[in-house]
């Protein structure tokens, strides 16, 4: 099976951390772990392609038997926008 593990990305607020991310060059400063976690946690015989939306474009055209997005109640427009996205 293969499974694909999303983090959506944050919406300009003080949990985007956009206004000081100048200071260490970084993306995104604070990676979830959630997902990492999950793709610790899944037998090795799936394959688990984690993508944070917040570090790269999501890949709407990848085959995946199985999609997971993890987020926070901020981002739960996104949340809806990218399962939305994934089932077309």
């Amino acid at each position: 099976m293969r499974i694909c593990l999303v983090n959506p990305e944050f919406p300009p607020s003080l949990w985007d951390f956009a206004h000081c991310r100048d200071l260490d060059g970084s993306r995104y400063p604070y990676y979830s772990l959630a997902l990492p976690t999950l793709a610790g946690l899944t037998p090795p015989e799936h394959e688990v392609v984690i993508m944070d939306e917040n570090i790269a474009p999501l890949d709407f055209d990848g085959e995946y038997d199985l999609v997971g997005i993890s987020g926070y109640h901020i981002q739960m427009d996104r949340v809806f926008e990218v399962a939305r996205l994934f089932r077309q």
